[in-house]
């Protein structure tokens, strides 16, 4: 079974807090606790919890994201909103292929409950868990280094780009739409 875990950036001080709750508000505000910070439980004579004591931080919600499960080539946790760079092998023909990088976005895919990939040049998306973690590499993450997103590697084949038929690889597996 996989760890459950989010990852958010404070609103005071822009640092990333990670556990394994988040709390959002009606108002659509989120919050993280915080770990390291101690806590407080208060149980009355009768075992009920009468109060509970902990420190939440206020994260910017739209960088809220959940842990993948996965690690990249250096043991770094896998994010969603975290950018990747991988290596696969690009087919032309039978026989012969070609080794090529390419950049991607890590997204959850709700049509099909899963965590993908979405790669720069391509219109269909990656399935993340069929990479092997030799292959792929956490460069960044959507909000504080989107201009790796921006100018990420398109395809070297421009037909492929056009059409938006991603190559078939060793090392992922599409999703269908």
């Amino acid at each position: 079974m996989r760890e459950i875990l989010f990852r958010g950036k404070r609103t005071d001080n822009g640092e990333w807090i990670e556990n394994h709750t988040v709390v959002e508000l009606r108002d659509g505000q989120k919050y993280i606790p915080n770990n390291s910070a101690p806590s407080g439980l208060k149980i009355n004579e009768n075992g009920n919890i009468v109060s509970f004591v902990a420190l939440f931080h206020e994260v910017i919600p739209e960088t809220v994201g959940q842990y993948t499960g996965l690690t990249d080539k250096n043991g770094m946790k896998i994010f969603e909103g975290d950018i990747v760079k991988a290596e696969c092998d690009l087919y032309h023909g039978e026989n012969k292929k070609e080794r090529i990088t390419r950049i991607g976005t890590v997204i959850y895919d709700k049509k099909f409950c899963q965590f993908g990939i979405n790669v720069a040049g391509f219109s269909k998306c990656y399935v993340l868990n069929r990479w092997k973690g030799d292959y792929n590499e956490v460069i960044g993450n959507i909000h504080d280094n989107p201009e790796l997103i921006e100018t990420a590697a398109k395809p070297a084949d421009k037909n492929i780009a056009q059409s938006g038929v991603a190559p078939a690889t060793e090392n992922f597996e599409l999703m269908e739409d």
